[in-house]
């Protein structure tokens, strides 16, 4: 999966998911291993602009789940209801009719990766917590 999702498809990718927003841009964003990955920035028909991601699947990830669309869409919507701080999924395409593979629309979510925190031990205790809310969970 080399090309990148055309102005026209990510267009209509944006008016499944509400027919009164329209994209402003997109580009991709560069280290995903398991899906093709793009910023869209869209203005939503209330008005507003927001980011959201776009994940389109490879062909690896659609080996080891044919349905992986519907199950990482269902995933999110449940952790993320259930108040584990995940981006808020929108929308998904298993189909593959608009950009010819599967695909999920989600929040995009800010951040960085942070490879020397100022305090490991509180960073810790945080991914512990978080770690134990997922498993803590009745899925």
């Amino acid at each position: 999966m080399t090309t990148s999702p055309g102005p026209e498809e990510l267009d209509r990718v944006v008016q499944r998911l509400d027919p009164r927003a329209r994209l402003l841009g997109s580009r991709v964003v560069q280290g995903g291993t398991s899906a093709q990955v793009v910023a869209l920035d869209v203005q939503r028909s209330d008005g507003a602009v927001t980011r959201l991601i776009l994940r389109r699947y490879g062909d690896f990830a659609l080996r080891q789940d044919p349905l992986i669309a519907e199950h990482e869409f269902r995933l999110l919507r449940l952790v993320h209801t259930a108040g584990v701080p995940t981006p808020l999924p929108h929308g998904f395409d298993q189909t593959g009719a608009i950009l010819g593979r599967p695909y999920i629309v989600m929040d995009y979510v800010d951040g960085a990766p942070e490879f020397a925190p100022a305090d490991l031990d509180a960073l810790i205790r945080q991914l512990a917590a978080q770690l134990a809310a997922i498993h803590g969970l009745d899925l």
